[in-house]
């Protein structure tokens, strides 16, 4: 429950703050008009590797979070992507390691505009399998996971670095999970 509201809580942050970026008398438009590439370059092809933390609901787990994405921009301003990533939490008092795998497709809404932060951040969501793995019994699960995040362009190169925060609701009986992770990404 407290990963939820944190996430909730970030996300109406957030969202206030596009909201501001959006109103015409600010200092630009963070909410581009779409419209289709019109080169290879406005695709914005990229390979990323994320790591950071994940805690599932009422703090029962916690572990290290890591994975690899694969994203593009098939229409301005929306972009999609696949990810691949898991945890791996210890055993807690009577309750074995957990290790968890998602692969999840991704849809998201970039922001643009020329305020610092908000015109390379997205909001979006995910959704596919989760894999659990308790004491060598797999289980699988439907998991969808709203996200924010943010890429900064590093200058003068291909690279970025960023953040990502998502709250993956699992199907069934399994824990959810909130995850707050670095990103490093190569644009093609």
């Amino acid at each position: 429950m407290r990963a939820l509201l944190k996430m909730t809580i970030a996300c109406l942050g957030f969202c206030s703050l596009a909201a501001w970026a959006a109103d015409e008398s600010a200092v630009s438009r963070s909410l581009p008009e779409g419209r289709e590439p019109a080169n290879e370059a406005e695709m914005k092809p990229s390979i990323g590797i994320m790591g950071g933390y994940a805690e599932t609901e009422a703090n029962r787990r916690s572990g290290t979070n890591y994975g690899v994405e694969y994203g593009f921009q098939p229409y301005i301003p929306l972009g999609v992507a696949i990810e691949l990533s898991g945890y791996v939490s210890p055993a807690v008092d009577n309750e074995a390691t957990l290790t968890r795998t998602r692969l999840l497709g991704k849809a998201n809404y970039n922001f643009g505009g020329d305020i610092p932060v908000v015109k390379n951040s997205y909001v979006g969501i995910g959704l596919g399998p989760v894999w659990d793995n308790v004491l060598n019994t797999d289980s699988l699960q439907l998991g969808i996971a709203p996200q924010i995040g943010f890429d900064i362009p590093i200058t003068r190169t291909k690279f970025s670095l960023g953040a990502n925060a998502n709250y993956l609701f699992v199907s069934g009986a399994k824990a959810d999970v909130f995850a707050l992770n670095g990103m490093a990404k190569y644009w093609f």
